[in-house]
Order: C-alpha cells, then sequence, then structure tokens
C-alpha cells in the first residue's frame, strides 16, 4: 500500500488526530511498548511482538465523531488486526475483482459505470475510485450490476480510457467521469412532499443512485438558491433545504429536516447518514449538523448564520435543534 492510503478519507490533521486516539486506547490497556506508524497504518506491540493493521479501526471511526474516538477505540480494541490478516483480507479483496475484471470488458464496463454514495466502513479493503465527503461518506466509482454493484479499484482502472488518450486524462479521472454522467442519466428521483406539513425541505426518492443527487444538488435543483441544506439518511432518498437571503424561518425549517433525516435513517433498511450538509456551487458539501440519538451537534458555517440575517445568531439556530424530539 502506498503511503498514508489505509485512510484516504482524512486529511493529516485528521490522520494524525485518530493516531493520537489509537494511542491513548492502548496506553488504557496497560499492553506495554508500543510504536505507532502514522504511514504505514501500523501499530507494533512489543510485548507480543505482533503488528496490527489501523485501518479497519479507521474505517469504524470514519463516521463518528472524532471527540469519540478515544473511548470507541478503548472500547473496542478488538478493531485492530494482525498485519498478515488484513493483508490477506486486502488481497482477497482484489482477486475477486481480478476475477470480475478479466470477466469484464471496458466497454461493458463504461457502460455500466456509476457513482454511488456509501459509509465508508461499507467500502472493501481496496484501493476505490472514490471522492470522501463530510460525516464518513464516500462517493465512490461502481460498475452496476442490477442486483448488484461492484466497487472499482483504482488499479483496475488504471489502463481505461479511449486510444491515443493522454495518461493524465485516462485510468480513474476518465472512469469517474464515465461513472458520472451515466448516473446523471438515471432516471430522475420522484420529488414527494416532506411527511412533516409544515416543513420546508424536498425529498427525493429514487433508485439507488438517486443519493448521487446531493453531489449536485444546487445545480440540478434550484440554480438560484445561494446553497442548500443536503441530507441522505437512505439508499435512494435525500432531503434538500433550498436557502435564500435573509430567511427568517431557516432555524424552524432546519430543525423539521434534522428530525425528518433522523426518523428516516433510524427506520430505514439501508441506512445512509441522519447528519446534514452544506452545499453550495463552490463548495459541495460540507458539515453543517451532527445528529445522535439524544443530541444534535451544530456546527453552522458562518455563512449560514449570516443568510438568516442580522440579529440572528449561532445559538438560536442551536436552540431550535435542541428542542427536537428525537
Amino acid at each position: 500500500m502506498r503511503e498514508h492510503d489505509w485512510c484516504p478519507w482524512w486529511d493529516e490533521p485528521k490522520r494524525a488526530e485518530f493516531v493520537a486516539a489509537m494511542g491513548h486506547a492502548l496506553l488504557g490497556h496497560n499492553i506495554g511498548p508500543y510504536e505507532i506508524d502514522p504511514d504505514a497504518g501500523t501499530v507494533a506491540i512489543a510485548s507480543t511482538q505482533t503488528v496490527y493493521d489501523l485501518e479497519a479501526a479507521a474505517r469504524r471511526c470514519a463516521g463518528e465523531p472524532s471527540d469519540q474516538w478515544r473511548d470507541l477505540l478503548h472500547v473496542n480494541i478488538d478493531w485492530l488486526e494482525d498485519r498478515e490478516t488484513a493483508q490477506q483480507r486486502r488481497s482477497a479483496a482484489f482477486a475477486e475483482l481480478e476475477v470480475f475484471s478479466r470477466a469484464t470488458t471496458m466497454a461493458e464496463a463504461t457502460r455500466d459505470l456509476r457513482v454511488k454514495i456509501v459509509p465508508v466502513v461499507d467500502l472493501p479493503a481496496i484501493e476505490p475510485v472514490a471522492r470522501w465527503l463530510p460525516y464518513g461518506l464516500a462517493a465512490a466509482l461502481v460498475v452496476d450490476e442490477g442486483a448488484a454493484a461492484t466497487f472499482v479499484d483504482r488499479r483496475h482502472a488504471a489502463g481505461w480510457g479511449r486510444p491515443n488518450m493522454a495518461p493524465s486524462e485516462g485510468g480513474a479521472a476518465f472512469a469517474w467521469s464515465v461513472g458520472w454522467l451515466n448516473t446523471l442519466c438515471e432516471p430522475e428521483p420522484r420529488h414527494n412532499p416532506s411527511e412533516d406539513l409544515v416543513a420546508s425541505h424536498d425529498v427525493y426518492t429514487g433508485g439507488s443512485y438517486a443519493t448521487t443527487l446531493a453531489l449536485d444538488v444546487d445545480e440540478h435543483l434550484y440554480p438560484n438558491s445561494v446553497g442548500t441544506v443536503v441530507a441522505i439518511p437512505a439508499a435512494g432518498t435525500v432531503l434538500a433545504l433550498h436557502v435564500c437571503s435573509n430567511d427568517r424561518d431557516l432555524p424552524r425549517s432546519l430543525g423539521a429536516m434534522a428530525a425528518e433525516s433522523y426518523a428516516r435513517h433510524r427506520g430505514a433498511e439501508a441506512p445512509v447518514s441522519p447528519h446534514l450538509m452544506w452545499s453550495t456551487a463552490d463548495q459541495p458539501l460540507s458539515e453543517l449538523a451532527r445528529i445522535s440519538e439524544n443530541a444534535v451537534q451544530v456546527d453552522v458555517p458562518a455563512e449560514v448564520v449570516g443568510l438568516m440575517g442580522s440579529g440572528t445568531e449561532e445559538p438560536e439556530l442551536a436552540a431550535a435543534y435542541q428542542g427536537l424530539e428525537l
């Protein structure tokens, strides 16, 4: 594995935060001397002369708040895999895709490429062609097989492209662009009214790729809005609240949307994420509000607070969330 490939969904500061949390968890188990290699994604335990792999634990932490990582890792120290087992698991996942790759022509793969939003923890142990989203989500390239979808490994996509295409234009970049266009050509999701009769947000439902609408929600839904609040509570479901400037009802609207997103996520057969994200044309999908069973952790971007007009401060928005009965 190349450097840092064990957790590509995190930037350098977040990766360092995870490594520190793992160190604290190990100290709590009194295992004696250990050494974490943040580049290789391993921890070596001197007392047992064993090297453990950090990838599986990092995947499980990807969708959780970073201030909870220490406790999660301490309680679930068995998330660590010994290096040999982890390497065998990755090799098996790649070999399975290798068989699929040989049995599938490039024309077939190109026709069936799609982009699908999934939790990072659901990705196989490969090097996926993916874009990393907030709250432990990934927009990953897959080959649609009707009843199932096979994730595309970056190494398999390396040779894809048209004849005479420059290397920088082929491979994973080419596969992603084809998959994105194919996904946009999927049947348009159905526009449904919210289950909350006084809510302002829209609900879109459709096939398993309808959630990918969230990546392009500003362009394809309300081009004139200043931004959109987005939630993907379940596979095939997107909630979207299109925000205009000086929206004095925004705290109430966001509260209703948070409640519905949580309810849909909790009752879904294929849950994705209950959390709310903020999207603009210049900066798609950043963190807005993390929703849990008993509380809502608000991280409101300054531009969202400004949209509610002068005199409306972030505590007012937080209060709207805290009043929810989740």
